[in-house]
């Protein structure tokens, strides 16, 4: 069975240059596409106990950079720190792994199989964000109620997090140019805390301030 590490170079080999033509830059099992208002980073993830992989897409909104939710310098972001995530699939809405092969003609197909969805998913979930971009802040509060209307919204984004975190993320980008809206994102996010009783902590005082915040 080939190693990560074997897995990493054959990507190199044979992934990263299907990526650059798509405007990736990168090497190995990490790649980026910088926009002027988003970075979208794709991440192959081993499996810890060796064998597989999964395929991640991060989606970050540069307004996000200098905030509570994005702390880290964009130059070093990494698809697991992106405020949206999702694990990308060839079949829509399901978890997949790539399985490992003790052949390199099989890893080789593998890649060209993990080439092939990105370039079907991701690519138009990009797409989406990039021709609309502000397609967070057009959000209603109620859409948050409907993850697949959410999802559909977002060109095929399935959130590896909740309706509490998206709901976060859009007030602070709605803080300073429309408060009135922000606050909806933030009570509703602060009632859904309630409701699923997790405690208010250190973490969500924004959302509280930004209740308490005057016009």
């Amino acid at each position: 069975m080939i190693s990560s590490t074997e897995l990493k170079k054959l990507a190199t080999r044979h992934l990263k240059p299907n990526l650059k033509e798509l405007g990736f830059i990168g090497s190995g099992f990490r790649y980026r596409l910088n926009t002027p208002d988003f970075i979208f980073c794709i991440g192959i993830q081993p499996n810890q106990y060796g064998g597989q992989c999964c395929v991640e897409l991060g989606v970050q909104p540069k307004a996000l950079f200098g905030t509570q939710l994005t702390t880290i310098d964009e130059a070093k972001l990494q698809y697991y720190d992106c405020a949206l995530r999702s694990r990308l699939s060839p079949k829509p809405g399901m978890e997949y792994w790539w399985q490992y092969s003790v052949k390199e003609s099989k890893n080789i197909q593998m890649l060209q199989e993990i080439y092939e969805v990105i370039k079907s998913r991701a690519l138009l979930i990009i797409r989406t964000f990039i021709e609309n971009t502000n397609l967070l802040t057009d959000f209603g509060v109620t859409d948050l109620n409907d993850p697949q209307k959410c999802s559909i919204k977002m060109g095929g984004l399935v959130l590896m997090t909740d309706e509490i975190y998206l709901a976060w993320i859009i007030a602070i980008l709605l803080e300073k140019t429309n408060l009135e809206k922000a606050r909806g994102f933030a009570k509703f996010a602060l009632e859904r805390l309630a409701q699923k009783q997790i405690p208010i902590g250190k973490k969500h005082q924004y959302l509280v301030e930004l209740l308490e915040k005057p016009a």
